[in-house]
């Protein structure tokens, strides 16, 4: 459908989104829970017409994984978790680990899109067949500017879809997403400078490359006056791996993770002309 808006009120801003789950987006967003949960025959029939109740093997799974009581009455249930947004997102988020084919999550992920939601539907697989289920996952939307930039690697790289899955997701781990890029930084910096060296350090590499800065060879070096500019973008990321195997490591914040994630990426982009 095509339309045009007359006045103001009705222009919205693609780049404006949501958490929260409007009034007008309910009965889509329960239609699509029903169908996926009727799918996996996790869903009885009551005598009244049209009405449910969730199966005793779901409300179990679903307490454990929430800690909360829930009713049977499919109705109720929905009317429960759909006033809660966190909620709301966490269940949509266990329905497509679990019970989602590719689309499946796909229909989610234009209902999502539609409605101005802060969430989208991401894989968690690089590739992953029309039938197989468990893999997909709620992740933040980004703005068209920040996929743009990301879409190249996403496309071509496992780790920086960890990355953004472990930053991104309804229960995010920035210490796992900041792990993530130091080990590729670990594999691209080795690839490039010490290929030969079977066990090489990312500490010692960092350190020779500092005291040989001259040394650094990627798209746009020979521009650069000062080439140890490269080298401070990623000095801390051994300070926020929250994961230190010595427990030294401190847990990063978002933001933190957001600026490994694309100090990553860029470094990742430049030196693809190397490998």
């Amino acid at each position: 459908m095509k339309f045009i808006p007359l006045t103001n009120t009705f222009k919205f801003d693609e780049t404006v989104l949501t958490k929260e789950f409007l009034p007008f987006s309910e009965k889509i967003i329960r239609n699509w829970i029903l169908e996926i949960l009727n799918n996996h025959y996790l869903l009885e029939k009551t005598h009244y017409v049209n009405k449910h109740n969730l199966k005793p093997k779901i409300i179990k799974d679903i307490q454990i994984a929430f800690r909360e009581n829930f009713p049977e009455d499919f109705d109720f249930f929905f009317l429960n978790i759909f006033v809660n947004p966190e909620l709301m997102a966490n269940f949509l988020s266990l329905c497509l680990q679990n019970y989602c084919n590719k689309s499946e999550a796909t229909e989610l992920e234009n209902i999502l899109s539609g409605i101005g939601s802060m969430y989208t539907v991401s894989p968690t697989k690089k590739r992953i067949d029309n039938y197989e289920l468990g893999c997909y996952i709620l992740t933040e939307r980004l703005d068209s500017t920040t996929q743009n930039l990301t879409n190249k690697a996403l496309k071509e790289e496992d780790f920086i879809r960890e990355a953004m899955i472990n930053c991104y997701s309804t229960q995010p781990d920035y210490g796992k997403s900041v792990a993530n890029c130091q080990d590729e930084l670990e594999k691209l910096f080795k690839e490039n400078y010490e290929p030969n060296n079977k066990t090489p350090q990312f500490g010692k590499i960092l350190k020779a490359l500092k005291e040989k800065p001259e040394k650094l060879n990627f798209k746009g070096s020979d521009t650069l006056d000062n080439k140890e500019i490269i080298l401070d973008l990623i000095k801390n990321i051994s300070k926020y791996r929250g994961i230190h195997k010595a427990g030294t490591g401190i847990n990063p914040t978002k933001k933190e993770a957001e600026y490994f994630i694309y100090t990553t990426i860029y470094l990742w982009t430049i030196h693809r002309q190397n490998i």
